[in-house]
């Protein structure tokens, strides 16, 4: 009997270091809609799960800084004058020039499921998708918009994510040519997936020491 218990013990034990150690995948959502109507460098939010963090801010496509706008249908971008009035005339990120926003995410790395646009009308056809893994912002890839895109598998995992437009080109046949058209949108909110440990180590440790704490009795009961 006491060699059975022994053996229970030790395997749970084992179990219970094994699942400290192991990872599952959990979902967040960031909501960007329902902003104060103000410029800034940068903002901080937090996931509603409150488990993770992010960073927004605006650039150039060139990687130069300019005003982060956060409206009430979410973030864009804007070049400012004293940080009140837009000179492109827009608080949305916006194809012209090429504007992007970028979210710095803590305390790990993500993966975008989703992302929800604003403020879309019929001259909205794409956005760019920007990840960093190491080497700066490089394009993922140019996806279709909506006001409600599922890029899962697409993004890659990284801390560093942004989303631009860009100024169509123009369409010409025979000589006649479809006038360039601007892309511009407001981000709404992103949904991420990120990793988390299905049991902290450090209960996964009591265990293993409830287990041989068990194990000793066990052997004293014998003797």
């Amino acid at each position: 009997m006491i060699h059975k218990a022994r053996k229970s013990l030790i395997a749970g034990a084992v179990l219970a270091t094994a699942f400290a150690g192991s990872a599952f995948a959990a979902t967040a959502t960031f909501d960007f809609t329902g902003g104060s109507n103000h410029l800034s460098d940068s903002e901080n939010f937090t996931s509603t799960d409150s488990l993770l963090s992010l960073t927004a801010s605006a650039e150039y496509y060139s990687g130069t800084a300019i005003n982060l706008g956060h409206f009430t249908p979410g973030l864009g971008a804007c070049y400012s004058i004293l940080g009140v009035l837009c000179v492109d005339g827009s608080h949305e990120v916006d194809g012209n020039p090429d504007e992007r926003v970028v979210l710095d995410f803590t305390p790990q790395p993500v993966s975008i499921s989703s992302v929800m646009f604003n403020a879309l009308d019929s001259n909205d056809h794409a956005f760019d998708l920007f990840a960093d893994t190491g080497s700066g912002l490089v394009l993922v890839g140019t996806y279709l918009l909506g006001p409600s895109i599922d890029l899962t598998g697409l993004s890659g995992t990284a801390t560093r994510f942004a989303f631009g437009a860009r100024e169509n080109g123009s369409f010409c046949l025979f000589g006649h040519c479809i006038p360039k058209v601007t892309t511009d949108f407001k981000i709404g909110g992103v949904t991420v997936e990120y990793q988390v440990s299905a049991v902290p180590l450090p209960a996964g440790a009591l265990l293993l020491l409830s287990g041989l704490g068990g194990l000793g009795f066990a052997r004293k009961r014998k003797a």
